[in-house]
């Protein structure tokens, strides 16, 4: 991601219109998530003192933000999975009448 200086551009400077929407699409996919994990996983609220400390508290926030994305694939997946087996059992009951 080649980030270009904010605001207007230099006289004499031409920007790639293309690569610049690419980085923004970029950065706003960044901020999402950061936004993602002080709203839901305590992000924001880091007040550690030491440096040791807080990186691990990040890290920690990060891996139950990993979490929550596996959580919602199995349930999803579970769900589809329930739905199927409902609907053939339905056949089947069907199906013997």
């Amino acid at each position: 991601m080649d980030i270009p200086a904010l605001g207007q551009p230099k006289k004499g400077e031409t920007r790639d219109k293309a690569r610049d929407y690419r980085d923004e699409c970029e950065r706003v996919e960044v901020e999402r998530r950061f936004r993602l994990a002080k709203r839901k996983c305590g992000l924001g609220l880091v007040t550690a003192k030491l440096r040791e400390t807080a990186a691990h508290v990040i890290a920690m926030s990060v891996l139950a933000l990993n979490l929550r994305k596996i959580q919602r694939a199995l349930l999803r997946l579970l769900a589809y999975l329930m739905l199927v087996n409902i609907k053939y059992c339905l056949y089947i009951i069907k199906s013997s009448m």
